[in-house]
């Protein structure tokens, strides 16, 4: 009950508040600055030059803005940059190591020894191929399941060397 005549309350002064900004007459509001420098700038002349020099001043410090963004947008650009060359210098035998840590899981897949040339992964694809095909195993649901997995594994692996040795 309180709660529903509290909403009712704030409702009723939120459409008072509405009503009085839809009767504000904003076109008066710019009736009456034109008005107002009317009276201080009595010469049309003298009010066009304040009008100009007011705006280029305005451009002007538009255009500050505007080159004081981009200078520092720039050198924070320059700057991530840095930062990333540094971390690559420094820690280029990390990054050298971990994708030789991501290849290590790909030559156990197809049963050989790191470092193997393509000429042996592509030996070793076919070997496993044939010692896990799906297709052996067609009789044993279990199995068969299996067999897709780990030939799932092995053509992954065969694909991940193939466009690392730019074969197609």
């Amino acid at each position: 009950m309180l709660s529903e005549r509290f909403f009712r309350i704030l409702k009723a002064n939120v459409n008072d508040l509405m009503d009085r900004v839809d009767n504000i007459n904003f076109s008066k509001i710019g009736q009456d600055f034109d008005k107002f420098l009317d009276s201080i700038f009595p010469d049309p002349d003298e009010r066009r030059r304040f009008e100009e020099k007011y705006s280029s001043q305005k451009q002007k410090e538009q255009d500050d803005w505007d080159r004081k963004y981009n200078y520092y947008k720039q050198k924070s650009h320059n700057q991530q940059n840095s930062y990333q060359d540094y971390f690559k210098n420094q820690y280029q035998s990390f990054y050298n190591n971990f994708s030789a840590g991501y290849d290590y899981k790909y030559y156990d897949a197809l049963e050989i020894k790191p470092g193997a040339s393509f000429d042996e992964i592509k030996a070793g694809y076919k070997k496993v191929m044939k010692k896990y095909h799906p297709d052996k195993y067609h009789s044993d649901p279990e199995k068969y399941k299996y067999a897709q997995q780990i030939s799932q594994k092995i053509n992954e692996a065969y694909a991940y060397f193939k466009k690392k040795h730019g074969q197609s």
